[in-house]
């Protein structure tokens, strides 16, 4: 009994290990208009920042679905305007994908630059530039962690980028067990006690 009990503890904590591995963060922008853009806006583990320019926006009307970053929202960014993408709690991740698209011509165009302690390590330059009527999905190539990705406006026209679905994956995520996981860890911790509980009732007889 005290073995079949301690096995299954054993296997619980593995199962817990293993099933807690990073797992991917999507940031949809929730659903609503917000024009203009301003400050810190938090969306699950991450928090997006408007460090610079008043053209950013929420457009619920553009997604992917429902809302999506935009770089003019109401009118023409300027070059250099930037909004940041960080764990709220700090810490690394990967960039692992994002959505954009454009509705017309002589669209906006933005860096992607990813940040490592404030040192840019990877970068994806000139995004967009191209008339589309859908949403395309981007593997930005980045190699390798990072704790910050900033967006940056690298050429304005007179139409706007709509960004979407930026994934990320936070490195050294606490672990989370499965429920399968948390049954067999009571079920290993009762077979425990009711050992201990047979030792002890014996030792008193």
């Amino acid at each position: 009994m005290k073995r079949l009990a301690f096995l299954a503890v054993v296997v619980c904590l593995c199962s817990y290990t293993l099933t807690g591995a990073a797992r991917a963060d999507t940031i949809t922008f929730g659903t609503k208009t917000v024009v203009p853009l301003t400050g810190s806006n938090t969306e699950g583990a991450f928090t997006y920042e408007v460090v610079s320019g008043k053209q950013w926006g929420l457009l619920s009307g553009i997604g992917n679905p429902a809302a999506s970053l935009s770089t003019g929202a109401t009118n023409a960014p300027s070059v250099g305007d930037e909004i940041d993408f960080f764990l709220t709690g700090g810490g690394s991740f990967t960039f692992d994908s994002f959505d954009w698209a454009t509705f017309g011509t002589n669209s906006d165009k933005v860096n992607l630059f990813g940040e490592v302690g404030g040192v840019t390590t990877q970068q994806l330059p000139n995004v967009g530039a191209a008339s589309a009527t859908a949403f395309h999905t981007v593997l930005p190539g980045f190699s390798a962690p990072i704790d910050r990705l900033r967006v940056v406006v690298a050429s304005a026209g007179d139409i706007d980028l709509d960004l979407d679905n930026f994934v990320f994956t936070p490195q050294g995520s606490v672990a989370v067990p499965e429920p399968s996981s948390l049954t067999l860890l009571s079920i290993g911790g009762a077979g425990l006690l009711g050992y201990g509980w047979r030792r002890r009732k014996r030792s008193v007889a």
